[in-house]
């Protein structure tokens, strides 16, 4: 088979290696789609250190190839929870799989879906691998995981019907912010985005208004929000969100950050803020692929592009992406 493997900092190389093989409590996935997310870009960037050589890509979706677990069969269609939790600890006995003491990560500890087959181990039915309803399309279903990132940051900023949101950073996981805060009945949903073409689809995803880093205060008018959820892990974007956030709101940092990030803890403690952390997801994951089902949300609508795995490498040294980008797709297949 083919893969695009990361050798190091800025060296990722399309090679063929051999086909997994499961072993007892483990399946094999041909690989439909797998999404090239931020955390891939910190990789290949040296922010993130990882184990090499490594088969990068979390967010996947594709058939059962082999399995050894009951109720998976070959030709499943299935999208698999990237981190694979123990479910032994007391973080998993509590429901905090993303906290899990002893997990594994998908093309972060272990290959990931940047291939033709990944080997999935911990395969659990309806815990670690979801089969796929008739109505979740292998596309909407590759970008599961970015949904319930966003489902997550977006429960956990608390706005309540007439409030007043800012998402800052209009990436994949700021677009899905703004769609689920939509969906929740916040009053007014305003995002903040460098790139324009982002801009304008945070308006289309739901958001009220948008506009650059430097127009916001403007367009606040001196009005704060009751919640900032910050997605675009950047300095300058943290000190936004608690500039922005009146007394007694929520601020949510849902970004990779990789670097110190001086805040005025003064205004923290003055306005009485509430600075939540949001990793990743634990139901969420399962409550999105039922979205899916329902139509209550368009998994597809987010993608903005699709490559062959033979581009992979080129996405992920930035050299072939775009700051329009939401959601590029590697399709091994093509």
């Amino acid at each position: 088979m083919l893969a695009a493997v990361f050798h190091g900092q800025g060296d990722a190389r399309v090679a063929p290696r051999p086909v997994p093989e499961p072993a007892e409590g483990e399946i094999t996935v041909d690989v439909d789609a797998c999404g090239v997310c931020g955390s891939d870009l910190h990789v290949m960037g040296g922010s993130v250190v990882v184990p090499t050589p490594l088969v990068l890509g979390h967010e996947l979706s594709g058939r059962v190839r082999e399995s050894r677990v009951d109720g998976l069969v070959p030709g499943t269609p299935v999208t698999v929870l990237p981190l694979l939790p123990c479910g032994t600890c007391a973080a998993c006995r509590d429901g905090r799989t993303n906290h899990c003491v002893d997990r594994i990560d998908l093309g972060l500890t272990v290959d990931g879906g940047f291939a033709e087959v990944i080997r999935v181990p911990r395969a659990r039915v309806g815990e670690t691998v979801f089969v796929l309803p008739a109505a979740v399309s292998a596309v909407a279903a590759a970008v599961v995981e970015p949904l319930a990132v966003g489902l997550r940051a977006a429960s956990l900023a608390g706005a309540e019907r007439g409030d007043r949101a800012l998402v800052l950073g209009c990436g994949m996981i700021g677009q899905a912010v703004i769609a689920f805060l939509r969906q929740s009945g916040v009053g007014t949903v305003v995002a903040v985005d460098v790139s324009p073409e982002r801009r304008a689809q945070a308006l289309a995803r739901g958001a009220d208004d948008a506009c650059g880093p430097d127009e916001l205060r403007e367009l606040l008018g001196g009005e704060p929000v009751a919640a900032a959820i910050d997605c675009a892990g950047h300095p300058d974007t943290v000190a936004a969100a608690v500039r922005h956030t009146g007394h007694g709101g929520t601020v949510v940092l849902a970004g990779v950050y990789g670097r110190r990030v001086p805040v005025t803890l003064d205004a923290v403690v003055g306005r009485e803020l509430r600075v939540q952390g949001s990793f990743a997801y634990a139901s969420e994951f399962g409550h999105v692929i039922e979205m899916l089902a329902r139509g209550d949300i368009d998994g597809e609508a987010f993608v903005s592009r699709h490559v062959s795995l033979t581009e992979a490498p080129s996405i992920l040294d930035r050299s072939g992406s775009s700051l329009d980008d939401v959601k590029v797709l590697v399709r091994p297949a093509r």
